[in-house]
């Protein structure tokens, strides 16, 4: 086992999980202070979004009446909600097996943290983020958002403002 330590610009971050530093250094990276875009990005998460949402919900709602938008609305909730647990206890499950078996469960922490996320979209209201969540929890889509999030980590890499520093000597 290594410790790998992430240093990202000022701030440093060690973890003996390299799977969990990948993490950690992704979403620090997304909501960096220093990051010239974050107010759009803070703006498109706070703002854009949710009127996106609103504008769906409207639209159904005139499509299909007040009460079935609610039902839908509710249905995907307890639907994505149930998803997400049976496919947070299978990998709980692959987790657990890594773990006896001696090896690191990267892979499966990286499908923890998504099933996750797309949970807490599954329980916000509107059908954009209900579909974004579903995506999440669906285990052969999933696998895109993990392919997407390793080639930004490998940009990330790549720059200049990211340097891996692996302290007993063996590669990351």
């Amino acid at each position: 086992m290594y410790l790998t330590v992430f240093q990202v610009e000022t701030q440093n971050f060690a973890s003996l999980r390299p799977g969990i530093s990948i993490l950690l250094y992704g979403c620090i990276k997304f909501f960096t202070l220093n990051d010239q875009n974050m107010f759009l990005k803070l703006l498109i998460l706070f703002i854009v979004i949710p009127i996106i949402e609103i504008a769906i919900l409207v639209k159904i709602g005139t499509l299909l009446g007040f009460w079935p938008t609610i039902l839908i609305v509710i249905a995907t909730g307890i639907l994505g909600a149930t998803l997400a647990r049976i496919q947070g206890f299978l990998v709980l499950t692959r987790i657990r097996t890594e773990l006896q078996m001696g090896r690191m469960p990267a892979e499966e922490l990286i499908d923890g943290l998504l099933i996750l996320i797309g949970g807490i979209l599954l329980l916000t209201p509107g059908l954009l983020t209900d579909l974004i969540g579903f995506l999440m929890l669906i285990q052969w889509s999933r696998k895109l958002f993990k392919e997407w999030l390793g080639k930004r980590f490998k940009q990330w890499v790549k720059s200049r403002n990211t340097r891996i520093t692996n302290v007993h000597g063996e590669k990351p």
